[in-house]
């Protein structure tokens, strides 16, 4: 019986609703978040094209007038 008042006071509590409120969304953007990064991680874009990461790393560009850059991309989606 105890636990049960208990409840009942944490439930009508002024702070309880925002409180699950924050942890609700707390939880739901960290799935959000982990579901991305597997995304990511991938290297597949979610249209399926995919670039190899050495054809992204160009190292220090100059201020010029004209910058060429080869990539190869793969389409990597499934049929």
């Amino acid at each position: 019986m105890r636990f049960w008042r208990l409840c009942q006071h944490v439930w009508r509590s002024n702070w309880s609703g925002p409180v699950f409120g924050f942890g609700f969304l707390a939880i739901v953007c960290g799935f959000a978040y982990l579901a991305g990064a597997r995304q990511r991680d991938s290297g597949v874009t979610p249209d399926g094209l995919y670039i190899d990461p050495k054809y992204l790393d160009f190292g220090e560009v100059w201020e010029q007038e004209a910058f060429e850059w080869t990539l190869l991309i793969e389409n990597r989606a499934s049929p």
